[in-house]
């Protein structure tokens, strides 16, 4: 426990062990990287074609 008052339910164990600190602040920097990603690419499937300078391509014809 800290000298500041009560710890929080996690905090007592995350203090007891480096490693199990280490663990939870890589998972939580790859989770962001994920949802970098993830939105990065919902962005590009959702805009629309240009061909460049914001100039829309026509449909193509099947």
């Amino acid at each position: 426990m800290t000298q500041g008052g009560p710890c929080r339910p996690g905090e007592a164990i995350l203090a007891a062990s480096a490693e199990a600190y280490f663990v939870v602040k890589i998972l939580g920097a790859a989770y962001l990287v994920f949802l970098g990603l993830h939105a990065l690419l919902q962005s590009r499937r959702s805009a629309p074609r240009t061909a460049g300078f914001g100039v829309r391509v026509a449909a193509e014809a099947n």
